[in-house]
């Protein structure tokens, strides 16, 4: 489906690095989840999508999202030294809850177990190219909230955001005042929180690390998970971490 007459003239466009395939596709799968807080609560989503190198003619070495990155791409060595632990963890781009200390927490889903990226490992010599395609949106809260400033509007609205995507079951598992982008669109109704009845200035990004709870079937352990992230908001170390509070 063509959705370029619709889509805006500025987008993001989020690459995986060539071993994260697997969490971009999780990532992915959270926003589908969650459609109805998209431009609202979480940025606009617009697809995921996948190719080759070979597919698309491309050098690795000259592919300009994989260059000159800060941290990168690499799989962790334990894997390489261990095939069979690198079994147990089901995919080289491991994620939190694949560890097997973890399965008694989190009940294996058959339609996680039966994706198509559940056992992913990259190709070297024709790695997959991911990305998705999400809203372009403002600086990120640590860039606009300092730490130890006054932040009383700041915390209030990033905590309704975060109540906003608890209510069906998110576990963001990483709330920090990196994964918070404020956006500074207009105030239409269609931006309007069915919720609070307000636009929010803010939308949380980066879900795979997250998990979903069952609403239905949680204990005290699930809504101690959910509330603990909504905690963090504000929190000098946990919020913004010991780099930017320094």
């Amino acid at each position: 489906m063509d959705t370029t007459s619709s889509a805006p003239k500025t987008l993001c466009l989020k690459f995986a690095k060539q071993h994260h395939c697997r969490s971009l596709a999780r990532e992915a799968w959270f926003y589908e989840q969650l459609h109805q807080w998209q431009g609202i609560s979480i940025p606009d989503y617009y697809g995921f999508f996948t190719t080759t190198a070979n597919e698309q003619g491309l050098s690795v070495d000259a592919f300009q999202p994989w260059t000159n990155l800060r941290t990168p791409s690499k799989i962790d060595p334990e894997f390489i030294k261990d095939q069979e632990l690198a079994k147990t963890y089901r995919s080289m781009d491991w994620l939190w809850d694949d560890a097997p200390y973890m399965f008694k927490s989190f009940s294996p889903s058959k339609y996680r177990n039966k994706a198509r990226w559940f056992k992913w490992n990259l190709n070297e010599e024709n790695p997959h190219i991911g990305l998705i395609i999400l809203e372009n949106l403002g600086q990120a809260c640590y860039q606009v909230w300092l730490p130890n400033e006054p932040g009383d509007a700041f915390e209030t609205d990033i905590s309704a955001v975060l109540e906003d995507v608890a209510a069906e079951g998110l576990c963001h598992a990483d709330v920090t005042a990196r994964n918070f982008l404020q956006y500074d669109g207009p105030e239409t109704d269609e931006r309007r929180c069915p919720r609070h009845g307000i636009v929010h200035k803010w939308r949380l990004i980066d879900f795979d690390r997250s998990c979903m709870l069952d609403m239905k079937n949680t204990g005290l352990n699930g809504e101690y998970i959910i509330d603990a992230g909504r905690e963090a908001v504000g929190d000098p170390l946990a919020f913004w971490g010991r780099q930017i509070s320094e």
